[in-house]
């Protein structure tokens, strides 16, 4: 069984190699694709571009959805909707 992460858009629970994971940088954030996880720190995890835009408003998460945005996860192709059920 997959460890369970929480998507921070929605606060539903997921499968972890469904989420798009997003590290902090500096100033910003790392994106990394579902299944990857290779960049190190505690991440934040989206499950779709609704969830990014939520992200975005967010001020527990400054920037996220600006890097989500520059990853390609909100207005871009990347981010599909994960089934949610």
């Amino acid at each position: 069984m997959e460890p369970q992460r929480q998507c921070v858009g929605c606060r539903k629970r997921f499968e972890q190699g469904v989420l798009y994971r997003f590290v902090r940088a500096g100033a910003g954030w790392k994106g990394s694709a579902p299944g990857e996880r290779r960049l190190p720190g505690r991440g934040a995890y989206l499950c779709s571009e609704a969830c990014a835009q939520r992200a975005e408003r967010n001020k527990r998460y400054p920037g996220l959805g600006q890097s989500a945005r520059e990853y390609g996860l909100i207005g871009g192709s990347r981010l599909g909707s994960i089934e949610k059920g």
